[in-house]
């Protein structure tokens, strides 16, 4: 359904598909970042190896992860959506409260490091997934 909306190219359609694989790149390393303290810990704890978190940096990781998550994946994440939601006025595929969505998303989620804006992506992410399947498949 969304390859309809993008048939006439554009830069829109171009900013959405860049923007979601940055933003997918980016969520992929902060989730490793996540992972590595605790896996480490499993890992090291398995052989009686724990020298690696003495000092106190076993936190340092997951900081970072929380960083890079807010203040580059959000903002990136944030330009997808809102590609999406431009270039899907353009073929009328998904319903105009889904274009809304996508707007009030996108200006909440540079702002992710607040508590609320965080629960924006998970909402439009419901909300597409509804959007599209009450969406009629288009003939190709």
């Amino acid at each position: 359904a969304l390859r309809a909306a993008f048939r006439g190219g554009g830069l829109a359609a171009d900013v959405f598909s860049q923007a979601g694989v940055a933003f997918a790149v980016l969520l992929v390393v902060a989730a490793g970042l996540f992972m590595a303290t605790p896996v480490a810990m499993s890992f090291g704890g398995l052989f009686d190896d724990t020298g690696q978190f003495e000092g106190g940096h076993a936190g340092v990781l997951p900081q970072a992860a929380t960083v890079l998550m807010l203040a580059a994946a959000y903002p990136v994440g944030a330009l997808a959506v809102g590609a999406l939601a431009l270039a899907s006025r353009a073929g009328d595929v998904l319903p105009r409260w889904h274009r809304w969505v996508g707007y009030a998303c996108a200006s909440v989620m540079p702002v992710a490091f607040f508590f609320f804006p965080i629960l924006a992506l998970p909402i439009w992410s419901v909300a597409t997934a509804v959007a599209l399947w009450r969406t009629p498949p288009s003939p190709e």
